[in-house]
C-alpha cells in the first residue's frame, strides 16, 4: 500500500472526529485508510480491496474525490445533519470563532439580530460587535475566563452593522478545553425590549409614588401659598413709585410663588393623568386668546409669530390644559433659544382634526437626546432650571384629549414640536 498525505492536521482532526479517510487509486482499491476508516470498513489497515463495494456492505456514507473517500455511519451523518439543522434553525443567535476570537460560522438568528450576514461575518474577528460602551478590563476578564477552559455568561451592549446599540445576554462556551481550547461558541439574546419594559415598570412605579406624595402634600402647599401670593399683590399695591426696588422684590416673591404652585398643580395634574374638564371649544376664538396670554409670559427678546387659521374645527378639550400644553411648549423654545430668536406657533386643519405646532429657531436636539425628551423628569438643564415634567405633561394631556405629539428636529435646524387633536364629534 502507497501512502500520500492530505496533511498531517487533516488527518488528525478527521481522525479525532472518528471520520474515516482512505485513499484509493484509479480503479477504486485502497491504497492507505486511517484507523477510523479500518474500522468501519472491518479490514486491515493494509488491505487492498475495492472500496465501493465494501462501504455498501457496511451501510457507510461515502464522500468521494479523484483520490480520497471520507467514510461515516449512515447514523452519524443523520446525526449531524439533524444537529446541523437545529443549529440553523435555532430562535438564539450562534456563533463560533476560533482560538484567536476570528468567526467560523454564524446561524441566521445571528443575521437577524445583528445585520451581518453570514458571509459579511465569517472570517472577521468577533470584535466585529464592539460597541465601545465597555472598558479593556471588561475584555480582559472575559477572555481570562474562557481561555482557561470555562464558561463566561453575562450582559453586554454590542452594535448592529447599522449602528443601533443593542444589550446583549451572551454564554460563551469554549470547546476542546480545558487548557487550550480550540474554538468558542457563543449563544446570545437580545434582551434590549425586556430591559426596555423593566424600566418602563420601574419609572411607573415611580410615577406611582411621586402622585401620591403630590396628592398628600398639594393641598397644604396651595393653603400656604395662596395667601402669601395674595399678601405679596397687596404689598406691591402698597408701595410707592420711589421705592422701585422693594417693587422688584416683591414682584419676584410674587412670581416664584406662582411658579412653586404651578408646579404642585402640574405634578398633581399629571399624576392624575391629565383627564382634566373637557367640553365642547370654539377652537380658533380659544387658541387667539391663548395667544393673548402667551405673548404676556414671553421674554421680549423672543420674536413671537402666531398663525391661527380661520374656523378651525371644534375640539373636545380643557381650555385650561390646552393653554398649559402651549405654554410648555412656548418656554422650551425659550430656553433652546437662550431668551433670543423667533418663536413660531400654527395651527391648522387636518383630515382628523387639528394640528399645533410650536417652531423655534435654536440649536435643535440630537436624535439621542430627541428619543427621550417626553420621558418624566428627563431635562437637560442644569438643577433648578427644570423637573423633566414639562414635555411629559404635553404628551400626556395630549394622549388624555386623544392626540399625540410628535418632534422633528435635526442639530442646528431648530425644533417643530406637534400637537394632533381629533375633532369632536358631536
Amino acid at each position: 500500500m502507497s501512502f500520500q498525505p492530505v496533511g498531517a492536521s487533516l488527518i488528525e482532526s478527521l481522525t479525532a472526529s472518528g471520520v474515516g479517510l482512505c485513499q484509493v487509486s484509479g480503479a477504486g482499491t485502497l491504497l492507505w485508510m486511517n484507523e477510523p476508516a479500518a474500522t468501519l470498513l472491518g479490514v486491515p489497515a493494509g488491505s487492498d480491496a475495492a472500496l465501493e463495494p465494501l462501504a455498501r456492505a457496511r451501510g457507510l456514507r461515502m464522500i468521494r474525490s479523484e483520490q480520497y473517500a471520507l467514510l461515516v455511519e449512515d447514523a452519524t451523518t443523520g446525526l449531524l445533519e439533524l444537529n446541523h439543522a437545529a443549529v440553523e434553525a435555532a430562535a438564539n443567535a450562534i456563533m463560533i470563532t476560533d482560538a484567536r476570537g476570528r468567526i467560523e460560522y454564524v446561524n441566521p438568528a445571528f443575521s437577524r439580530m445583528t445585520g451581518y450576514s453570514r458571509e459579511e461575518a465569517v472570517g472577521q474577528s468577533s470584535n466585529l460587535l464592539r460597541s465601545g460602551t465597555h472598558d479593556p478590563a471588561f475584555y480582559e476578564v472575559l477572555w481570562s475566563t474562557i481561555s482557561s477552559g470555562a464558561t463566561w455568561t453575562g450582559v453586554l451592549t454590542n452594535r448592529k452593522k447599522d449602528g443601533t446599540l443593542y444589550t446583549e445576554e451572551s454564554t460563551i462556551t469554549p470547546v476542546d478545553g480545558p487548557g487550550l481550547p480550540r474554538h468558542y461558541i457563543a449563544v446570545k439574546r437580545d434582551v434590549s425590549e425586556e430591559q426596555r419594559i423593566a424600566s418602563l415598570a420601574e419609572r411607573n412605579e415611580r410615577l406611582g409614588q411621586v402622585g401620591a406624595l403630590a396628592a398628600s402634600v398639594a393641598h397644604d402647599l396651595v393653603n400656604m401659598l395662596t395667601p402669601l401670593i395674595t399678601g405679596l399683590s397687596f404689598l406691591q399695591e402698597e408701595v410707592t413709585d420711589d421705592q422701585g426696588d422693594l417693587r422688584e422684590t416683591l414682584f419676584d416673591m410674587g412670581e416664584g410663588s406662582k411658579r412653586a404652585l404651578a408646579l404642585v398643580r402640574q405634578m398633581v395634574d399629571f399624576a392624575r393623568g391629565g383627564a382634566g374638564l373637557r367640553a365642547p371649544v370654539m377652537t380658533t376664538a380659544l387658541l387667539e386668546a391663548h395667544v393673548r396670554q402667551l405673548r404676556r409670559a414671553l421674554p421680549p427678546a423672543i420674536d413671537f409669530k402666531a398663525e391661527i387659521a380661520p374656523s378651525l374645527p371644534t375640539l373636545l378639550a380643557d381650555a385650561l390644559q390646552l393653554y398649559q400644553v402651549l405654554l410648555n411648549l412656548c418656554l422650551n423654545a425659550v430656553d433652546a433659544m437662550n431668551g433670543q430668536g423667533t418663536l413660531t406657533l400654527r395651527a391648522h386643519a387636518t383630515e382628523q382634526g387639528v394640528a399645533l405646532e410650536v417652531c423655534d429657531t435654536g440649536p435643535g436636539i440630537p436624535p439621542h437626546l430627541a428619543a427621550r425628551v417626553f420621558e418624566p423628569f428627563f431635562t437637560t438643564k442644569s438643577a433648578g432650571k427644570g423637573t423633566g415634567l414639562g414635555l411629559a405633561t404635553v404628551k400626556r394631556v395630549a394622549e388624555a384629549h386623544g392626540g399625540s405629539v410628535d418632534l422633528v428636529s435635526a442639530p442646528g435646524g431648530g425644533a417643530r414640536f406637534t400637537v394632533w387633536l381629533p375633532a369632536y364629534a358631536s
